[in-house]
């Protein structure tokens, strides 16, 4: 990973704006979405994939053909592209039917790959980006919509099915696809590991010793780098989160791509509780390196232009 951050910056420092690196990974998550679209019509018996069980709104879920990509990165990579261009829908100067077509294209990749993990972690993103958008109304009026479709218990039966997968277990593990039962057996039967057992080794989890991942980022580091990994892991993205924080707290407008990233950025770490985000070297890794970038790039900036002030402040108080 450091190698390919070094190569990133240094291809980073050839480009104009800072913003340029975060939005070349997302065209390429952009082409990835046309792809896997133009497939399910070209292969729609490899594409859409049959959903074991009764479910309540449609029986397939897509994935990718060539590439080979399941459900859940389809859905990762959609919301990922719904994230990146719905800021951009205000961006004055812009097409918007150009910035709304990649919000289309993104939200019906999330919901056809029928990942539930990225259908919520794209709606609390949403929510997060509106709030920075200031659109307080559109806010509002989709928790008013939320709390209103809640009380209806018809509706709510319909999404337990639909979370459920067609399962009559209704069971919290049941909902998140065993993944509290993968996480349970590696925590108990690996106990405390200071330097993991490789990084990218996978594990084992259940009796038939079948090899898997964890979809949990924190889990899968446990196993794979111990925790002195997981130690360096999380003081990695905390230090990415507060030098975005920092910068956030900077503005005094609405930057329409800042605000993409920070989506993005939210996304990913909600995504990191049911996947293995920013842990493999994957296009999650490729953005995470770009945001870095960025934000070393932005900080700099903020840091010169503060000297320069002061230069010129103790420049005049000598003359």
């Amino acid at each position: 990973f450091l190698v390919v951050m070094l190569c990133l910056i240094a291809l980073d420092s050839t480009v104009s704006r800072p913003t340029d690196l975060f939005f070349l990974n997302i065209k390429i998550v952009f082409l990835y979405n046309i792809v896997i679209w133009i497939e399910s019509f070209l292969f729609p018996g490899l594409a859409w994939v049959k959903i074991n069980g009764d479910t309540p709104f449609f029986s397939h879920a897509l994935s990718g053909v060539f590439p080979v990509i399941n459900g859940n990165m389809v859905g990762l990579f959609g919301a990922v592209l719904f994230m990146a261009y719905l800021p951009r829908i205000w961006e004055s100067g812009r097409i918007r039917l150009l910035m709304t077509f990649p919000v289309i294209i993104g939200l019906a990749s999330t919901i056809f790959s029928y990942s539930r993990s990225s259908l919520l972690g794209l709606f609390a993103a949403a929510l997060f980006s509106l709030f920075l958008l200031r659109k307080y109304f559109i806010l509002l009026a989709m928790i008013l919509c939320i709390i209103i479709l809640g009380m209806n218990s018809q509706v709510r039966m319909l999404a337990m099915d639909h979370l459920a997968r067609g399962k009559e277990d209704r069971s919290l593990d049941t909902l998140t696809s065993n993944r509290l039962e993968m996480w349970d057996y590696v925590l108990e039967h690996y106990h405390s590991s200071i330097f993991g057992r490789g990084y990218a080794a996978g594990f084992r989890y259940d009796d038939t010793l079948t090899d898997g991942h964890a979809h949990n980022s924190l889990v899968e580091l446990y196993f794979d780098v111990g925790i002195l990994g997981v130690f360096a892991w999380l003081m990695l993205i905390g230090t990415v989160c507060y030098h975005l924080y920092y910068l956030m707290r900077l503005q005094t407008g609405i930057d329409y791509q800042f605000i993409s990233i920070l989506g993005v950025m939210f996304f990913l770490l909600m995504k990191a509780f049911a996947s293995t985000v920013f842990v493999n070297l994957d296009q999650s890794m490729f953005i995470l390196a770009a945001i870095i970038t960025y934000s070393m790039k932005q900080i700099w900036s903020v840091q010169y232009a503060q000297m320069q002030v002061e230069k010129n402040y103790t420049f005049s108080l000598s003359n």
